[in-house]
């Protein structure tokens, strides 16, 4: 029997490719026939030793089971994040994280305060699963391009709303804003202590991960990180993410993680991936090259760019065209996925669209697509 409060709705994401794809994967070809710029996985590949790890112990790793409570890959990112053993919870992927522990830090009568917009998921757990009261502090938009969230605001919003949690996502999704370590120690200690932060740290790393608050959130007391280790390894299908907190915040939630919360294959690679970082600082590099030339290419279609820190961008499409929804089903027609972001807040401009950067020459296909599409749509009008 289903319980009463089961939400009506499934959380929803991109990943809009598999309509083409496939979801039987029947023929896997078939990925090198469209750009899923709709969500944001890396675009570049996992680091050399996590693909020789994998491919050298395949067939032993996949009939396997995994070490029962992730011990090792515990270990392994205890010491590169310079915190105990005792701080750390993983899981497979950070949604597993966020439904896992919300359900347990949250009730029907709590209050959580949120970005507007944000991260779908954190929403659709609040609204649709949890049914808490969730108050939204809208971006401001700015002219010349970039949006912003003054700190000051936003502890005067958390002062008066009184929020059993805020939930940041840093940088945001979708709006590649960044707020920085100082602004959120500022935060930190102006609101009530009693208020539980958590911070998304998704893709701190295409920003400086010297921005990132895990040293404190480990001797803190009212504070979480929530990290997923897919986007910036490169991991998304093996699903891989951490929790940062004190041992008591740990300690109270871990019971409710079951045995074997990672797979096989998901702690080989993700040990294997934390410790290659010089990999993966290039990769970082070349992402922010990338995401300047392939923004600075929608620019020249007439396109408003947003400035963003991460492996992403909004754009807002040209007044004399068409909204994103059906902006991106014409993109659809070509093989080119992008992510209309209406349902990612109430504070969103409906000609906005995401797009996620990716290799020099798949951007170069997602320029020639765009170009496409809008001449064809001027043709017809």
């Amino acid at each position: 029997m289903l319980i009463a409060n089961t939400p009506k709705v499934k959380a929803f994401h991109g990943g809009a490719s598999f309509e083409f794809i496939g979801s039987r994967f029947d023929d896997l070809s078939r990925v090198d026939q469209c750009i899923n710029a709709d969500v944001l996985d890396a675009w570049f590949d996992p680091s050399p030793m996590v693909i020789a790890k994998i491919r050298e112990h395949l067939p032993w790793i996949l009939r396997t089971s995994p070490p029962t409570h992730c011990e090792g890959l515990v270990q392994v990112l205890a010491e590169q994040l310079n915190v105990s053993a005792g701080n750390l919870l993983v899981g497979a992927g950070s949604s597993n994280l966020i439904f896992l522990a919300m359900l347990r830090l949250l009730s029907k009568n709590s209050k959580v305060l949120t970005l507007d917009p944000t991260y779908g998921e954190y929403n659709h757990i609040f609204e649709e699963v949890i049914g808490c009261e969730c108050v939204k502090v809208p971006f401001l938009h700015e002219e010349r391009g970039a949006y912003s969230l003054p700190i000051s605001k936003l502890i005067d919003v958390i002062l008066k709303a009184r929020p059993d949690m805020v939930t940041l996502v840093n940088p945001n999704s979708p709006t590649g804003t960044l707020i920085t370590k100082e602004e959120l120690l500022r935060l930190r200690h102006a609101i009530p202590k009693e208020t539980l932060l958590w911070i998304d740290e998704t893709y701190i790393d295409y920003v400086d991960t010297s921005q990132s608050l895990i040293a404190y959130a480990a001797e803190a007391r009212n504070t979480i990180v929530c990290k997923s280790l897919s986007k910036v390894y490169a991991l998304s299908g093996a699903r891989s993410a951490y929790l940062c907190a004190s041992p008591e915040i740990i300690t109270g939630l871990s019971c409710f993680s079951p045995p074997w919360a990672v797979s096989l294959p998901a702690q080989i690679a993700t040990i294997a991936a934390v410790q290659d970082r010089d990999y993966y600082a290039k990769r970082y590099q070349e992402t922010s090259e990338y995401r300047g030339l392939l923004a600075a290419g929608f620019r020249d279609m007439g396109f408003k760019v947003h400035d963003s820190v991460a492996n992403f961008f909004l754009a807002e499409i040209p007044d004399r065209f068409g909204v994103a929804s059906e902006f991106v089903q014409d993109c659809r027609r070509f093989g080119l996925y992008l992510r209309d972001i209406s349902k990612m807040g109430s504070h969103v401009n409906k000609r906005m669209v995401r797009v996620a950067v990716k290799d020099s020459q798949t951007n170069a296909k997602i320029l020639s697509t765009v170009k496409h599409v809008l001449t064809s749509q001027t043709q017809q009008s």
